[in-house]
């Protein structure tokens, strides 16, 4: 997360809507939920822009 910061790098992924534990953990991280897709919007796509990352 550093890297992408000192690089001015969005970090984006996805995690299983299902998979609240995953959620929980990567928003207390500063991610945020951006979309959601897939076979019956079952993948959340996850974002942690570098503005997230200092805040």
């Amino acid at each position: 997360m550093d890297t992408a910061a000192q690089w001015g790098q969005h970090l984006i992924f996805d995690v299983l809507a299902i998979n609240t534990g995953a959620h929980a953990f990567y928003q207390r991280l500063g991610f945020r939920e951006v979309a959601r897709h897939g076979e019956s919007n079952g993948k959340s796509r996850m974002r942690l822009t570098h503005q997230q990352a200092n805040e």
